[in-house]
């Protein structure tokens, strides 16, 4: 079982417009509405893919219930820990033909730091029966930056893989646990090293700088998406390139946990990342052909999965 902790949980409202501009009045075609926030958002996917998890967070107020009530609703299992203030809510639009989307997210949970001692103990009680846990999103105020640290160090005592998805509070602090597997978004890594360049490099320039990384950010991998598209993985076994078709857009929020739920789940099974790569791949792009905040599809992903093509550096 694969036991995903996300501090910052939410609800995730999208819509789909037409015609998306500031002080028009929108009319949306379509609503959906997600449990949402990384580890939450891998184990859906998880799920759809027929893995077996767990996750977990923390939640509050009457928002909170309603966020167990779609988790539980999708089949999900869960254990969160109630904190203070209020399950916060995003918003996400989208525009089909202008291939264009927006967010907003404000920030109305607050925490305690008892309540990462509160997730520590879910982890130590599942901790025989879970073979990776995932550390997702952000820190909401009150909750100490070393948190995904010590998690990562609590969990890799007891020999559970470890994956770190984290932005904003507590990146610096969960890369010197060193997980696993540091899962990161490009604008991250220059947060991290100003060696990386605002914009994205060609693989050539960004292979060496993530090389150089590798044992001091994570132990096992180190990997970016590029684009929707095209990831680059930087791993003990080998350095890889992991290529996609395009497919059509209909919605980009969620790729990234997608990718991480795929890639995770296929490393579990076959213990190579050459051959995680393309689950991972897959994944994401079926999660670009739904509307709703990590929806894909299993069919979608087994169309997919035979036409992603792996390409291995030195």
């Amino acid at each position: 079982m694969i036991l995903t902790i996300t501090p910052n949980a939410h609800i995730e409202r999208t819509f789909v417009v037409e015609n998306l501009s500031l002080g028009a009045d929108l009319n949306a075609q379509q609503e959906v509405v997600m449990p949402a926030g990384t580890g939450v958002s891998v184990s859906l996917v998880l799920k759809e893919l027929r893995g077996q998890t767990l996750t977990s967070g923390l939640i509050s107020g009457f928002n909170g219930d309603y966020f167990l009530d779609l988790l539980d609703h999708l089949g999900v299992h869960n254990q969160f820990v109630r904190c203070s203030g209020e399950t916060a809510t995003a918003f996400h639009l989208v525009e089909f033909d202008r291939r264009r989307e927006t967010s907003t997210l404000s920030k109305t949970l607050f925490g305690l730091p008892d309540h990462a001692d509160k997730l520590s103990s879910i982890l130590e009680s599942h901790a025989a029966d879970i073979s990776s846990v995932v550390l997702g999103g952000n820190l909401p105020s009150g909750i100490p930056m070393s948190t995904f640290g010590r998690l990562i160090e609590e969990a890799r005592s007891k020999e559970v893989f470890t994956v770190l998805q984290a932005f904003g509070r507590g990146l610096e602090q969960g890369v010197k646990a060193k997980p696993n597997l540091l899962r990161i978004t490009y604008p991250d890594l220059a947060k991290l090293d100003s060696a990386f360049t605002p914009e994205i490099e060609s693989i050539p320039a960004l292979l060496p700088k993530l090389k150089k990384h590798l044992g001091d950010w994570a132990s096992d991998a180190i990997m970016v998406l590029l684009s929707s598209h095209l990831a680059l993985a930087v791993t003990k076994e080998g350095n890889y390139q992991a290529l996609a078709e395009e497919v059509p857009f209909v919605n980009r929020t969620g790729v990234e946990e997608a990718f991480t739920a795929g890639v995770l789940l296929a490393y579990l099974q076959n213990g190579t990342w050459r051959k995680a790569l393309p689950l991972g791949m897959a994944a994401a792009s079926a999660a670009i052909l739904q509307v709703g905040k990590a929806v894909c599809r299993y069919k979608d992903v087994e169309a997919i999965l035979p036409t992603i093509e792996i390409k291995e550096y030195q």
